[in-house]
């Protein structure tokens, strides 16, 4: 699916790869071959992130799959007479060699163009204009925006509808069904929520119901770290359920830590507390990093200790926002507050997962702090 993350065909791991080479080795992907062509102009554009020339790249494909070759050295007339040999001995198409080699493109697969040879050349004409104008999204991706498997591009929607025609059904790209899913639990929120705030007469009487923005905004913040938290630390524990468990677990008990300690703080010290919140978020956002590259090669149980003891210090001053902002609003808003407070906990995964896909997870770690401080001007 494309919206699993896959941290083995990242930049940031071709990286790795291309370093532990040694000076005779060969970095060989094979994957599956699309037409229109998408996924192997990716796995080029990695590529091409590590060799910015292409000079020690080297691409084929059989009828329904592609392989791609990089190397320590550039290419050299006996690696490439080697490259040509094995694929004319298994008819197999090369796409791309670097520009000295002259090789014949749509030899033996005899597609009505050369759709994977064109677009590797157009791509390296120009790569900003190229990834901006495809029909896919296949701009190389990184350890934080590890989907590889999604390219799906919302401003190619109807052109995408017009070129595949029947072949293609919306509701089986996850790009478009997160959209989709996204309106239909925003919708219910306006209707059973949000509506109700202003029409009802009974509720339209309560004062300063904007303060409900407050914990739609919390509600939101806290599942975004939430998330991002996750999405990181799959990479440093190996596995969704391990990162998955420890950080729900762990953020669920240092924030009740935190509530319980709300009781002693004065209530008019929230919007410090906010800010103080929000700083943290910033540092974290440059920690994260640096964390998981230092400790990465530690045993589980350690990683896993470690990952409760640094994340421990954030869960427990988000504890506090709920708590406090309970105490500054009217009694009969609070049944409202948990009501709204619950529909943004719904809203946000999706929404988390959305702006990822398109920005990455430090850019929604960083809004989830922002959110937080925009919120408490309404309480």
């Amino acid at each position: 699916t494309s919206l699993a993350e896959n941290y083995l065909l990242t930049t940031d791991a071709f990286q790795d790869y291309y370093n532990a080479l040694t000076e005779d080795g060969f970095l060989v992907i094979t994957r599956w071959l699309f037409n229109p062509p998408k996924e192997e102009v990716r796995l080029f554009s990695l590529a091409l992130e590590i060799d910015k020339d292409g000079k020690k790249i080297a691409i084929f494909n059989s009828w329904n799959t592609v392989i791609l070759l990089l190397t320590k050295k550039d290419l050299d007339e006996k690696i490439v007479k080697k490259i040509k040999d094995f694929t004319e001995k298994n008819r197999f198409d090369i796409i791309y060699l670097p520009k000295q080699f002259d090789f014949e493109p749509n030899k033996y697969a005899k597609f009505e163009e050369a759709y994977h040879y064109n677009a590797i050349q157009e791509l390296l004409k120009d790569k900003k204009e190229f990834y901006k104008n495809y029909l896919f999204d296949i701009s190389p991706v990184y350890d934080d925006k590890p989907y590889y498997f999604n390219f799906f591009k919302l401003s190619k929607f109807f052109e995408l509808k017009r070129i595949l025609g029947q072949r293609w059904n919306p509701f089986l790209d996850p790009g478009f069904l997160l959209f989709f899913i996204f309106a239909q639990a925003l919708i219910l929120a306006l209707i059973f929520i949000f509506i109700p705030l202003f029409f009802k007469e009974k509720i339209k009487k309560i004062q300063n119901k904007k303060s409900l923005f407050y914990f739609f905004a919390i509600g939101i913040g806290f599942l975004f770290i939430e998330i991002v938290l996750i999405q990181k630390f799959i990479l440093f524990l190996g596995h969704t359920i391990f990162s998955t468990t420890t950080i729900i677990f762990s953020m669920l008990l240092f924030s009740s830590l935190g509530s319980l300690s709300s009781q002693r703080i004065n209530v008019n010290s929230l919007k410090k507390a906010i800010l103080i919140l929000f700083l943290l978020i910033i540092v974290y956002s440059f920690l994260l990093k640096f964390f998981i590259n230092n400790f990465i090669t530690l045993n589980l149980i350690p990683k896993i200790i470690l990952t409760s003891i640094f994340i421990a210090p954030l869960s427990f001053l988000m504890g506090f926002a709920f708590p406090l902002g309970i105490k500054k609003i009217n009694k009969e808003l609070i049944p409202w507050a948990w009501a709204v407070n619950g529909s943004a906990s719904v809203l946000s995964p999706i929404l988390a997962i959305m702006l990822a896909l398109f920005f990455g997870y430090n850019f929604v770690f960083v809004l989830a702090g922002l959110i937080y401080l925009v919120g408490v001007i309404f309480v």
